[in-house]
């Protein structure tokens, strides 16, 4: 017989929102190399959210750790970006 446990881990990433020239925001969640936009801080903060819950689902569902820190983030995963 199989046992399913399930469980719940709730982890903050940082992210950064910068406000864009052209109006609107953009957020990015370092750690992750996750990135959104939203028209207001609100909306971003919620659409980094959504991307970074199917970032994380879709890492859950390969075989590539999910970074828990910065620190766990490697050199090759790291990109600049314009502030």
């Amino acid at each position: 017989m199989k046992h399913r446990i399930t469980t719940t881990v709730t982890t903050q990433w940082p992210i950064v929102i910068t406000a864009e020239p052209e109006g609107g925001y953009s957020v990015v969640c370092p750690t992750l190399n996750v990135s959104s936009q939203g028209e207001t801080i609100e909306a971003a903060r919620e659409a980094i959210t959504e991307a970074v819950e199917l970032y994380v689902s879709g890492v859950l569902d390969s075989v590539e750790p999910v970074p828990l820190t910065i620190e766990d983030v490697r050199p090759e995963q790291i990109r600049e970006v314009e502030a």
